[in-house]
């Protein structure tokens, strides 16, 4: 699916979201309730420690996600992902 956006209209928004104390007050608390228990891995609905390559993919990437897919959520209302390869050939996702 393809959808025309506005560039100029999408970068005004990210700037004024940027500069609006209130705004990143809300994603701080957002953020913080949404990471505070932590995660946990399941696997067949039953926890377990994933190992060490994993929880290291994760504390590189998935955190950065994170962050970078709610600010794209709260100012542009969408999130467009792409997902990577690293030089371990591990998958992770980015935000575009």
């Amino acid at each position: 699916m393809q959808v025309a956006i506005n560039m100029k209209a999408a970068c005004g928004l990210w700037d004024d979201y940027k500069r609006d104390n209130l705004l990143n007050m809300c994603r701080d608390m957002i953020l913080h309730q949404l990471m505070k228990n932590g995660i946990s891995f399941q696997k067949n609905q039953k926890d377990f420690e994933p190992a060490i390559e994993i929880q290291d993919a994760f504390d590189e990437y998935w955190d950065t996600f994170v962050c970078d897919a709610l600010d794209s959520a709260l100012c542009l209302g969408f999130v467009v992902v792409h997902i990577l390869n690293d030089k371990a050939g591990r998958n992770y996702p980015t935000v575009v």
